[in-house]
């Protein structure tokens, strides 16, 4: 972790990079998010509570002589996260995120501008939230007898609320069936370069040996180019939802491929709420659903969506 944690330092302006490296290895393994808010204390948020960061780098739950984030910080942060090169990275921007190297997300606060109605990027940059994302070995192991049974792979459906590691688990399933013995061959697209978190086209967190990733490609065109041309057994994608997402799913399971996905909800009934969700409940895609929840218990799992 503190490799991770000290590559991800590098992206970071160099008062705020002083002084996250002086935070002890034990505090770095829970950290999940760190928050720059121009004009406003420097955030740190793990697991279960937030932190201030004080100017000599402690951590404290009480705001006093904390760190503030100046625009500064926050101007040359993007730059070093852009690669001082925003127009290569607009299409991520004005979608208000960037994935860096490594697979952390940012998100991205500030004034959007329209054109026609649409986002064409973002100005006025006033906070940035970096996710960091981290691989977690094993921590699908619970839910593999859940996913696999006998010969068949089921269609599954990871539900949870955001930062409540769907991508992480997704990331072990994917890892667990790629590096089975009895040749399953797993696709992911991976529409924001989370999953498998490509660098110059190399994975940088292990999905397996028999695993093939489309990065950076549009979920729906994805998941039909990798049925078409890559014959997996089973495809893995994040974050199901779109318009579009229904018929792209009914491609790749009238190819008798199986599908892995998530979906934001904190639990099914949540889920049948969204309209966009209803129609693909509607066809019983699901047969098995994932309810993760931040407790000693971890997750919920629902057969055909019934408890």
């Amino acid at each position: 972790m503190r490799t991770i944690w000290n590559k991800l330092m590098r992206m970071l302006a160099p008062s705020i990079q002083k002084l996250l490296l002086e935070i002890p290895i034990s505090q770095i393994s829970t950290i999940e998010e760190i928050r720059m808010r121009k004009g406003q204390p420097l955030m740190l948020y793990a697991v279960d509570r937030s932190y201030f960061v004080t100017e000599d780098g402690w951590l404290t739950n009480v705001g006093g002589k904390c760190k503030v984030v100046q625009e500064a910080d926050i101007l040359t942060t993007f730059d070093l996260l852009t690669g001082a090169s925003v127009y290569a990275k607009q299409d991520q921007i004005k979608q208000g995120f960037l994935t860096i190297e490594g697979g952390h997300r940012v998100g991205i606060a500030g004034t959007t501008v329209l054109k026609q109605g649409e986002i064409t990027h973002i100005k006025e940059i006033s906070g940035l939230n970096i996710r960091v994302a981290r691989q977690v070995m094993g921590v699908a192991d619970k839910v593999m007898v859940h996913i696999k049974q006998e010969e068949r792979i089921l269609n599954t459906l990871i539900l949870s609320p955001p930062g409540y590691g769907k991508t992480t688990l997704l990331r072990d399933i994917a890892r667990q069936l790629g590096d089975g013995s009895r040749g399953i061959k797993v696709g992911i697209v991976d529409e924001r370069s989370e999953i498998a978190a490509c660098v110059n086209g190399i994975p940088s967190f292990q999905v397996g040996v028999q695993t093939d990733v489309l990065d950076r490609c549009p979920k729906c065109e994805g998941l039909k180019m990798m049925v078409r041309t890559l014959s997996p057994n089973v495809v893995i994608t994040d974050e199901i939802g779109g318009a579009d997402d229904l018929q792209a799913l009914r491609e790749v399971l009238s190819s008798g491929v199986s599908v892995i996905t998530t979906a934001h909800a904190g639990s099914l009934a949540e889920l049948k709420r969204r309209p966009m969700m209803q129609a693909i409940l509607k066809e019983h895609i699901f047969d098995c659903f994932i309810v993760l929840h931040k407790d000693r218990n971890g997750y919920q799992i629902l057969m055909d969506g019934v408890e």
